[in-house]
């Protein structure tokens, strides 16, 4: 029998960004494994599922606990009332994404296998201000402690978990794109329904608009192209403002899309994007975006190097960012296209499916037997 998965997840199901670990969980579901999606507790997540619940695998949400009240008896409570919703069959298997989920994995019995699925750095997790990092650093500590085989998205994070762990137990997991995407023509969106000119050559960003956007770098830049539309997609924290670019009359920023409406904004982008800023959160991401844009064929300009070969164009300052979007607008032939989409072939989702699925299976059946030599 294959081992059932439990996901703490980062985000809640019906979240734009529930990219990674959605389509893991679908991926394992559909490969025979049974599968329950615990979304991190928050209001929005909360409501979401008694207004949208998911047909496709169990689903957990928890009532947000208050600020105030954590940490103490009510915590504890909360945590104990989550556990017993967990599947009581063996072998159990917890992939965890955040290091929100630490007072849950300090309560899990002993025979549950963990897996820390290390996305990012902690400071994701912390929001623009960083006010609770040194505590989130702390919980994925407590995270790894317990954890009997990590997943890593990025060559950094890679050789981070080399400083804990055998080999044996680290699975290099990048992130991906479905396969579907690659055989699909896309239609594009109506720009002239959002006010937009479609004769205009348009720079492209699909993607949480979040602290390591360097929203300074793109209103230089539009600025300097302003015949270009600037078009960008996707979810803002409230405390993420950048009225500058917002001003910009070829700045258009849109709200976060559905999942499956992105190959369709991607279609209408001359140049995909991807503006970081330089720091170690973005030294260690492995930005799905990526993927997504070669899928679909896109020239990529990137302000930080690929952690993997990628097909995409990297530049160093404002100057090389201005000349590199024409230039590879230009350059775009069905030669470079067919290169992009080829590289995508390599890394779909239902790939990295397959390893992970195997990898469980294999720990699971590891550990059952250590578990009989001991106990012998």
């Amino acid at each position: 029998m294959k081992p059932h998965v439990v996901f703490l997840a980062a985000v809640s199901w019906h979240c734009p960004l529930a990219g990674r670990t959605r389509r893991l969980a679908e991926g394992l579901s559909r490969l025979g494994h049974g599968v329950t999606f615990v979304s991190v507790p928050g209001r929005r997540s909360y409501w979401n599922s008694w207004r949208c619940p998911n047909p496709a695998m169990p689903t957990i949400t928890m009532p947000p606990i208050p600020a105030c009240l954590r940490g103490g008896r009510l915590e504890q409570a909360w945590v104990r009332r989550l556990c017993r919703q967990l599947p009581k069959q063996r072998p159990l298997v917890v992939i965890v994404s955040t290091p929100r989920w630490a007072p849950v994995v300090d309560t899990l019995p002993g025979d549950v296998h963990i897996c820390y699925d290390w996305l990012d750095d902690a400071a994701v997790h912390a929001g623009p201000s960083g006010r609770k990092l040194e505590q989130l650093r702390d919980d994925e500590e407590r995270i790894l402690r317990r954890s009997h085989f990590v997943l890593t998205v990025s060559p950094g994070l890679e050789a981070e978990a080399n400083n804990r762990f055998d080999r044996s137990q680290i699975l290099s997991l990048p992130n991906g794109v479905p396969e579907h995407w690659l055989n699909e023509v896309a239609k594009p969106i109506d720009l002239a329904s959002k006010g937009l000119d479609a004769r205009r050559p348009v720079a492209g960003f699909l993607g949480a608009l979040f602290e390591w956007v360097d929203f300074e770098l793109l209103a230089a830049a539009a600025k300097r192209l302003p015949h270009w539309q600037w078009i960008l997609v996707g979810p803002r924290r409230r405390e993420i403002v950048f009225p500058e670019l917002r001003r910009l009359p070829n700045v258009w920023v849109g709200p976060a899309t559905p999942h499956h409406e992105v190959p369709r904004w991607l279609a209408t982008y001359d140049v995909c994007l991807i503006p970081f800023r330089q720091n170690r959160v973005t030294a260690l991401a492995d930005p799905i975006k990526a993927y997504e844009y070669c899928a679909l064929g896109k020239p990529i300009v990137s302000t930080v190097a690929p952690t993997r070969p990628l097909p995409m164009r990297t530049v160093r300052s404002l100057e090389e960012f201005v000349q590199a979007i024409p230039e590879e607008a230009a350059r775009n032939d069905s030669a470079d296209r067919l290169h992009r989409r080829s590289f995508a072939e390599n890394h779909t989702w239902e790939r990295r499916v397959e390893r992970l699925s195997e990898t469980i299976s294999q720990f699971s059946k590891r550990s059952a037997f250590s578990s009989r030599l001991t106990a012998a």
